[in-house]
């Protein structure tokens, strides 16, 4: 139940990712991050996901130059 509350609390305030990512979650547990030092944490850790992920859905379609510049800030935001 814990967990869901901070899935909440990330998914809010982070913007652009639905659900906490589940590599993230494990992290913080590990890591026995609490309240507010994990949200945070949780907050950074998806975004770095996020970014990854679309840089990965980049080098998938061969993007370069602008046209990858202009594809990862549409990603990253979420659109």
């Amino acid at each position: 139940m814990n967990d869901l509350l901070v899935t909440a609390l990330v998914a809010l305030f982070s913007g652009h990712v639905a659900l906490a990512d589940p590599a993230c979650l494990s992290q913080a547990t590990e890591s026995r991050l609490a309240g507010t030092a994990r949200v945070s944490f949780l907050k950074q850790c998806n975004l770095e996901a996020a970014k990854a992920a679309c840089s990965a859905r980049a080098a998938d379609r061969h993007f370069e130059g602008a046209t990858r510049t202009a594809f990862l800030k549409k990603c990253e935001r979420g659109n």
